[in-house]
């Protein structure tokens, strides 16, 4: 399993899109207090958790364990208790660390800690300045698009892994080619996803059309799969490639589209409660137990989770042709669409139009290859 530590809910940006936004209410809280909650999750429950996490990977016969430090905002936490959490994780043998941020607090300190911890960062920018700081904006309604786009900079030119998420948006759709040019021009990796309608999201956001999403999705495809003088990744479209064409058996590498990612994942916050994973840490309705008083290895699988593809194929997927590229989808957004995570979730037509959009692409390919 993977450890997803969330740091602190709180976070110094304000983006209109993040589902985080409902349970930010008012001033950002007191950084002494964030600090202070968080050093004694690092003092009492830290080592509990990552010791039950190796033994659950153990006993899987997975060699690695990965913890990764997340949010709201993790760099809040300061230099001092990063470098104490990144000292207890890798006291313990066979573990990496891994960081989402929105970089903004990434000063030369922290890019030291990066270096010395080989932290992988990932990051979210959403494209070039006027797409970015449409949504992504900080507390008194600014773009942060400067500080983000110098921080990440700084991290690439340090030599720390930095790897980008970008969220489309109705500024995106209005130009795949320069949306796709910014991060080509500046060799930087990334993946993007849709923001769609859920009922977290801030009244403030306007969800995406679909189709004009799968137009997106198509386009930038063929902008990058046609740019022969770049070799930048894609992650969401490397992982259906590796799956279409690599592996012995389709394997989709992110949760999302896992058969059971109830087996894969679980994230913790400060006073120790434990959930599936960070969406569903946003209320305590979901938790699963706490660090102090339970064992770990109940968040190890969950029978409403391994039966959700069966029943799915059997109702709602039994006509779908990419079961094994989706797997249903993501059960939270299933569930906070719908009420059930027996459903799917309102990304499922893109994911269908994409994969076989690349599938033509390859199968037309290979016939003109083959052709004398």
């Amino acid at each position: 399993m993977n450890g997803l530590l969330l740091c602190t809910p709180e976070c110094n940006l304000r983006c209109k899109y993040c589902f985080e936004e409902t349970i930010h209410s008012g001033e950002m809280l007191p950084v002494e207090k964030i600090r202070s909650d968080f050093n004694e999750f690092l003092d009492k429950r830290f080592r509990k958790f990552i010791e039950e996490i190796i033994a659950i990977n153990i006993s899987l016969g997975r060699k690695d364990t990965d913890i990764t430090f997340h949010g709201g905002e993790p760099l809040l936490i300061g230099h001092d208790l990063l470098r104490k959490g990144c000292e207890i994780v890798k006291s313990y043998p066979n573990t990496t660390i891994g960081m989402q941020t929105n970089t903004t607090l990434v000063d030369d300190e922290f890019i030291d800690l990066f270096r010395k911890y080989n932290i992988s960062i990932g990051t979210s920018i959403d494209g070039p300045k006027y797409m970015h700081d449409a949504y992504r904006t900080n507390a008194v309604g600014h773009g942060s698009f400067d500080v983000v786009y110098r921080n990440i900079l700084r991290l690439k030119e340090s030599g720390v892994p930095v790897g980008a998420l970008a969220t489309v948006t109705d500024m995106t759709l209005q130009s795949p080619e320069e949306f796709y040019g910014f991060f080509r021009e500046n060799h930087l990796d990334f993946s993007f996803s849709p923001c769609f309608s859920d009922p977290h999201l801030p009244k403030t956001y306007k969800p995406l059309d679909i189709d004009k999403y799968i137009s997106f999705a198509r386009r930038m495809f063929d902008l990058w799969i046609n740019d022969k003088g770049s070799n930048i990744s894609i992650t969401c479209f490397d992982r259906i490639i590796s799956a279409m064409c690599v592996k012995k058996e389709i394997y989709m590498e992110v949760c999302s589209f896992l058969p059971d990612c109830s087996r894969t994942t679980v994230a913790i916050v400060p006073n120790g409660d434990f959930y599936r994973c960070l969406h569903y840490c946003m209320d305590g309705e979901h938790r699963i137990g706490n660090i102090e008083t339970d064992s770990l290895v109940c968040a190890l699988g969950d029978e409403a989770f391994g039966k959700r593809c069966e029943t799915l194929f059997e109702t709602v997927c039994q006509d779908c042709d990419i079961q094994a590229y989706c797997n249903g989808g993501c059960p939270y957004v299933a569930e906070a669409l719908n009420g059930t995570i027996y459903s799917r979730p309102n990304t499922c037509a893109c994911q269908k139009d994409i994969v076989h959009y690349i599938y033509d692409y390859y199968s037309a390919y290979l016939k003109k290859a083959e052709t004398p």
